[in-house]
C-alpha cells in the first residue's frame, strides 16, 4: 500500500485540490516535451523488453534450459524492462511538475493564478515516487534478487553437469559469463561500446555494483 501511494504520488498531488483548482499552464512546457520522451521511451523499453523474453521462454528456453536471451534490447541491457520502468516514472513526474514550474502568465492559458510556495514544493517533493521505485528496483526487489543469485545458479549447474555428466560441463557458464561481460547490466547500450568501458565506470557509473557481481570460487571451478 505505501509503495503504491508513494508511486503514483505526481499524479495523486497534480490532481489535488490544492494544485486542480488552478489555471495550469498548457501542455507543450519543457518538462512536458521532456517528461513524454522519457515516458515513451520507457513505455517503449519495458514493453520491447517483457514481450521478447515472454517470446524467448516459450519458444527458445522452453527446449533449452541453458539458453541465454541476448536479443532484441536483451543485447542491449540485461534489465530493460527495470531501466524502462524507471524512465516511464521519472518521465511521469516531469509531466507532473509543469505546474511548478512554468511562470504565471506563460504557457498560454496559465493566467496569472499560481500555485502557492506549498504547492509547488510539494510537486517537487513528488520526486520521491520515482525514486522509491528505483531504490527498490536496484537494492530491493529487482536486481538484488536476480543478477548474483541468477549468476550463481547458473555456474552450479554447470558444476553439476561437469561432475555428473563429463564433457564439457562448463560451456554455459561460460557461455554465461560472456553475456555478463558484454551486456550492460542496467542502462541500455550497444554491446561494442559496454566491453570497452573500463571496470571502475561499469562498476560505478554503470550501476554494475560489486554486490552484484558474482565470482565463482577457484578452488571449487574444476573442468568449469
Amino acid at each position: 500500500m505505501i509503495w503504491v501511494w508513494t508511486v503514483s504520488l505526481p499524479i495523486t498531488l497534480l490532481n489535488s485540490p490544492a494544485i486542480a483548482t488552478h489555471p495550469q499552464p498548457k501542455f507543450g512546457t519543457a518538462t512536458d516535451i521532456l517528461g513524454t520522451i522519457l515516458f515513451l521511451l520507457g513505455l517503449a523499453l519495458e514493453s520491447l523488453g517483457d514481450a521478447q523474453k515472454y517470446r524467448f521462454r516459450t519458444t527458445v528456453q522452453s527446449g533449452d534450459r541453458t539458453a541465454i536471451c541476448t536479443k532484441g534490447v536483451w543485447a542491449w541491457s540485461r534489465h530493460p524492462n527495470y531501466a524502462g520502468e524507471i524512465l516511464l516514472q521519472f518521465g511521469i513526474w516531469l509531466i507532473a511538475l509543469a505546474p511548478a514550474v512554468v511562470r504565471e502568465g506563460a504557457g498560454g492559458g496559465y493566467g496569472g493564478e499560481g500555485l502557492g510556495h506549498g504547492a509547488k514544493a510539494a510537486l517537487a517533493a513528488s520526486v520521491v515516487g520515482p525514486l522509491l521505485l528505483t531504490v527498490l528496483l536496484l537494492f530491493v526487489s529487482g536486481l538484488t534478487l536476480q543478477e548474483r543469485p541468477g549468476a550463481e545458479k547458473r555456474w552450479k549447474r554447470s558444476v553439476e553437469t561437469a561432475e555428473n555428466e563429463g564433457g564439457d560441463g562448463g560451456k554455459e557458464w561460460r557461455a554465461y559469463e560472456t553475456y555478463l561481460k558484454n551486456t550492460s547490466i542496467l542502462i541500455p547500450m550497444p554491446q561494442a561500446v559496454w566491453k570497452r568501458l573500463p571496470v571502475s565506470v561499469k562498476r560505478t557509473v554503470g550501476c554494475e555494483w560489486p554486490m552484484y557481481v558474482f565470482t565463482p570460487p577457484k578452488e571449487e571451478t574444476g573442468g568449469v
